[in-house]
């Protein structure tokens, strides 16, 4: 589901109001949850909704609908966003992540480059396991294995998916997938350390 389409908003806020850039903690995941929903379609089991002609703000910090941006102290994935999440009333999918696709994000051929589709796997997979663990800080990555199904073409929304499958003492099994205006886009399975409790102090 879109922003415009699942929250009934035909474009993104115009309000100049930004999020502050400090790293987000694990009140992320609140209780909000978008009460509308816009036309809806079924691709390959999965809920998809059209962006109906969606723009990205101006600016990456912006809110969209009930989709809050996330600032998640890592470079990299800061570089690679703006990405936002959704908090879902759901003990098992409690939070999913969406994000536009930009001309940057894409490959020669017009397409979501496939880094691009795993850097947002992983931390969409990664973030939604240690929400459901309760954890407030995760643990590395040990194994993403992806399977790529079709194109993101530039313009498009897309979204997580995913699925803690079981957890060791010290392993988390975590499948998902992206899924896009079109459905499936890749399905994936991960494999995350258990995170340790922080030291205190």
């Amino acid at each position: 589901m879109s922003p415009s389409a699942s929250c009934g908003n035909d474009a993104p806020p115009t309000s100049n109001a930004s999020m502050p850039t400090q790293q987000m903690p694990t009140s992320w995941f609140s209780n909000r949850r978008c009460g509308r929903g816009g036309p809806e379609r079924r691709e390959a089991g999965i809920d998809t909704r059209a962006t109906n002609g969606m723009t990205y703000p101006d600016h990456p910090h912006r809110t969209i609908g009930d989709w809050t941006p996330v600032m998640l102290g890592d470079p990299f994935a800061d570089l690679a966003g703006p990405i936002h999440r959704l908090s879902m009333d759901s003990a098992a999918e409690p939070v999913r992540f969406g994000m536009l696709v930009e001309d940057r994000h894409c490959n020669r051929l017009g397409f979501c480059h496939g880094g691009l589709l795993a850097t947002f796997l992983d931390i969409a997979l990664g973030v939604g396991a240690i929400t459901v663990g309760h954890h407030d800080w995760g643990g590395p990555t040990i194994h993403l294995s992806i399977d790529y199904l079709q194109g993101a073409p530039k313009g498009d929304w897309i979204e997580s998916r995913f699925t803690l499958e079981h957890g060791t003492r010290s392993l988390l099994f975590v499948t998902g997938a992206v899924v896009g205006g079109a459905g499936r886009i890749a399905t994936c399975s991960a494999l995350f350390k258990q995170p340790r409790p922080r030291p205190a102090g």
